[in-house]
C-alpha cells in the first residue's frame, strides 16, 4: 500500500550495501518515439554499472502494465518489451542490482514479475509505529 516506506527501504538497502542509487520513475521509459524508451533504459543500466549503483525503478507499474493486444498503445507494449529485454541483457551482471517498487503488483506484466523476487511491505501496526516514533524521537534528542 502507499506510504509504507518502500522507496526509503530501497535506499537503506543500497546504503547498507555501500552503493548509491540510480533512480528512475515508472513512467520514464514510455515514449512516443520507437526505441527511445529502450535507449533510456540502456543509459540507466550503463550509469548504474559505471557507478556500481543499485537501480531503483520507483512505481514500476507506470512502465510495466500488462501487455495488451487491444485497449493499449504501442507505446505501452514497447515499454514493457524494452524493460524485459534490458533486464535479460543484464541478468548475469554482478554489478547490476535492480529494486522496483509498486503499489499495484497485480497491474505488472507477469513476464516482468517473474524476473524479480517480491517482498510485500505492509503498513505498520500500532506497536511498530510507536517503535518508529520512539526511535526518531530518541535520535533527535526529543524523547
Amino acid at each position: 500500500p502507499p506510504g509504507t516506506g518502500k522507496s526509503t527501504i530501497a535506499q537503506v538497502m543500497a546504503r547498507k550495501a555501500g552503493r548509491s542509487i540510480v533512480y528512475a520513475g515508472g513512467g520514464d521509459f514510455r515514449d512516443a518515439y520507437q526505441g527511445s524508451g529502450k535507449a533510456k533504459l540502456d543509459a540507466l543500466f550503463a550509469e548504474a554499472k559505471r557507478r556500481k549503483s543499485i537501480i531503483l525503478i520507483d512505481e514500476i507499474d507506470g512502465t510495466s502494465s500488462r501487455l495488451q493486444p487491444h485497449n493499449s498503445t504501442q507505446e505501452d507494449n514497447r515499454a514493457v518489451k524494452a524493460l524485459i529485454t534490458t533486464l535479460d541483457q543484464h541478468r548475469q551482471d554482478p554489478d547490476i542490482f535492480v529494486i522496483c517498487t509498486t503499489n499495484y503488483p497485480e497491474n505488472i506484466d507477469p513476464a516482468i514479475m517473474r524476473r524479480f523476487k517480491t517482498i510485500e511491505i505492509t503498513l505498520p501496526d500500532y506497536q511498530k509505529r510507536k517503535k518508529i516514533i520512539d526511535y526518531y524521537l530518541k535520535q533527535n534528542n526529543i524523547a
